[in-house]
């Protein structure tokens, strides 16, 4: 019967072999993007044993089974440590946010937390720049460096999306990169001290990889689901995103097609030009047919290799449920009472989810 491995280094230094015997839980949340990825490890603490690690060490974790490999399942930095006399769990077992206190007759655990980004850096210092006719790719690198990055990567035509001004003023890069991520149909994510940029629904993952489709099969790897593959709210025909034509002195819209024949989501906040009303309502539009359809989650056998945005495919559980669907959240969860299990929230359903057809 396979076994589940897994490998921890923090500081630099591989701490597998020591936190073997104490680990309690090992949770891992992966999300497409606009949030950091996070890991939690919590120990048996009984006698204090474990070096307390600094805030800010490096991360890295890799998970997968002795007959088939690992992979690396989560890099970043530590946040602040915590000791507590007893452990919280949530409806998943997974631990929550545990508060340093106890009693005689309370174990203790030692919770390690880490974030993908380095969240005691520059990265959320607010930052005032602008800049004038240059490409979405030249000014994400000049503010990224700024913003103690080591490098920035735009994948495909992201990087040569051309504005005649790009402002950020009094805002974090993290804020404005997720935000304007959003605005241009793109996923953002910072790994260690790397920002990537990858177009939504391009086939790549948050970490610029090729995205490897799972499978959640009744009998065979999946162990429980709830899924709605219909929504009884009515979702939108149309994105629109108003803006000033100086020349014409009039407001005017940028649209885009939505998944139905429904009402018309008008934008929120104004674009200053054409261009940028265009492509807001594009990115509106395309993440209103992502969300066409219900969905919601289904737990798995450990599967090292579910990143958000690729396509699962569930199977077995019933005519209008099955059928493929986009992940856009993945949480591992490695424990002593429950193995090495993995929990997928889903959206879009396409391949028949949604339609009973017999």
């Amino acid at each position: 019967m396979p076994k589940a491995v897994y490998s921890i280094t923090v500081g630099g230094q591989n701490v597998s072999s020591v936190f073997a015997p104490l680990l309690i839980a090992l949770e891992i949340e992966l999300t497409e993007g606009g949030e950091t990825d996070r890991c939690t490890i919590t120990l048996d603490d009984s006698y204090g044993q474990i070096l307390l690690p600094g805030v800010g060490d490096n991360v890295s974790v890799t998970l997968g089974w002795d007959d088939s490999g690992s992979v690396v399942a989560f890099q970043g930095f530590t946040d602040e440590p915590k000791s507590a006399g007893s452990t919280q769990a949530d409806e998943d077992g997974a631990i929550e946010e545990l508060i340093s206190s106890g009693d005689r007759s309370s174990g203790r655990t030692l919770t390690i937390t880490a974030h993908s980004a380095d969240l005691t850096g520059k990265i959320k210092s607010p930052m005032q720049a602008h800049a004038d006719d240059m490409s979405f790719g030249d000014v994400v690198q000049q503010w990224g460096q700024k913003a103690g990055l080591s490098s920035v990567q735009v994948a495909g035509a992201l990087s040569c999306v051309q504005r005649k001004y790009w402002g950020i003023a009094n805002e974090n890069f993290m804020a404005w990169a997720a935000r304007t991520a959003r605005e241009i149909g793109a996923n953002f994510k910072i790994i260690g001290g790397m920002g990537i940029f990858t177009p939504r629904g391009g086939g790549l993952s948050a970490s610029g990889q090729a995205l490897t489709g799972i499978n959640a099969t009744w009998g065979q790897n999946l162990l429980s689901w709830s899924i709605a593959p219909v929504l009884s709210r009515p979702s939108f025909g149309q994105f629109g995103t108003r803006y000033w034509d100086a020349v014409l002195a009039e407001w005017k819209s940028g649209t885009a097609p939505g998944a139905s024949t429904g009402p018309m989501h008008v934008e929120q906040f104004k674009a200053p030009d054409q261009d940028q009303a265009q492509a807001r309502s594009q990115s509106n539009g395309d993440e209103g047919k992502r969300d066409k359809g219900g969905a919601d989650t289904v737990t798995i056998n450990g599967e090292p290799a579910a990143q958000p945005s690729a396509s699962c495919l569930v199977a077995g559980v019933r005519a209008g449920v099955d059928g493929s669907y986009t992940i856009t959240r993945v949480k591992h969860h490695l424990a002593r009472s429950s193995g090495f299990i993995t929990t997928l929230a889903l959206s879009q359903p396409g391949d028949g989810a949604g339609t009973d057809g017999r």
